[in-house]
């Protein structure tokens, strides 16, 4: 033992026994590493050699085989690293939930301003206090009471129709003369002449054409020239339809004449139907002379003194 240049003796060394394992370590001196350090003794077994099949195919190895590869699974939110025992603020959850509800504030008014605001009294029924005012194209409180106009039946007998008839009788009754059922008929009253008849037509009307009433006037003129002089003159003023005892209805032509006598203009009044099929005309008249007693006088000598009754041949 050598001596130590301060004087002191060196301490004793520690036995071997007391040292610690890691200093024990220390003064093992060092050796190369044994190539294989683990016995074979040690060592796993290799799996079993693969035999080919019957094709002469070997397969693989388990342990060639390629080792599956384990799904895709997502990480996991990620939450704030705590670090030792130290937890994050509480104003950094509240500015988180404020974060949050920002986010939520902002689609229920972005929902909002798309959609409309729900009605306050019920989410399911919307309010009637803003719904606007819907008017129909007709305001029935507005609208004026009107009704569709009856529909008339079809005439029997419409002016310029070919159909033909037996014959025609005539009531009259003015409340002074009553006559029934005459083929013709002449009565005087009150200074007028009013008369009815059936005549022969003279095949006048054989082609009425598509202007019936332009051909009456002009057969009447023709006839009246004859008759009464060239001061005679007649005027189509309308027509209407006469209905007989039966129900069946017959178009009229109503003309005026007009003719001189002495100097002194003399009215009179007509309604004509012809009757092409039986070479016939129904002519009803009424002459006041001097006096013009005027279009709906003579209409209601049609309608109220007069009726008729129709023999038919065939409609």
């Amino acid at each position: 033992m050598s001596e130590r240049h301060d004087g002191q003796s060196p301490p004793e060394p520690i036995p071997e026994s007391e040292l610690l394992p890691w200093e024990r370590e220390a003064k093992t001196p060092s050796h190369e590493p044994a190539l294989n350090p683990h016995p074979a003794s040690a060592l796993p077994p290799l799996p079993p050699l693969p035999h080919p099949d019957a094709e002469g195919t070997l397969p693989e190895a388990g342990w060639q085989q390629p080792a599956p590869v384990p799904p895709h699974v997502p990480p996991a939110a990620q939450v704030p690293e705590v670090q030792g025992n130290r937890r994050p603020s509480a104003w950094v959850w509240i500015a988180a939930a404020i974060a949050a509800l920002a986010l939520a504030g902002g689609a229920v008014w972005g929902g909002i301003s798309l959609f409309g605001a729900p009605a306050a009294d019920s989410p399911s029924t919307p309010s009637t206090a803003d719904a606007p005012t819907i008017v129909s194209p007709v305001d029935p409180t507005t609208a004026p009471d009107e009704t569709d106009p009856p529909i008339e039946p079809a005439t029997n007998y419409p002016l310029g129709a070919p159909n033909g008839v037996a014959s025609i009788l005539f009531a009259y009754d003015d409340g002074n003369t009553s006559l029934g059922d005459e083929v013709s008929f002449e009565v005087s009253s009150e200074g007028c002449t009013r008369s009815g008849f059936l005549g022969n037509a003279d095949g006048d009307y054989a082609d009425l054409g598509d202007e019936p009433a332009a051909v009456i006037v002009e057969r009447f003129s023709m006839r009246g020239e004859e008759a009464v002089g060239p001061s005679a003159r007649y005027d189509a003023l309308d027509t209407i339809v006469l209905t007989d005892t039966n129900g069946v209805s017959v178009e009229v032509l109503l003309m005026m004449r007009t003719h001189e006598v002495d100097g002194e203009e003399q009215y009179s009044y007509y309604a004509v139907h012809p009757f092409p099929d039986s070479d016939s005309v129904l002519i009803i008249s009424e002459s006041c002379g001097a006096e013009d007693q005027g279009e709906d006088a003579f209409v209601a000598f049609l309608t109220e003194n007069l009726r008729l009754t129709v023999v038919s041949s065939g409609i």
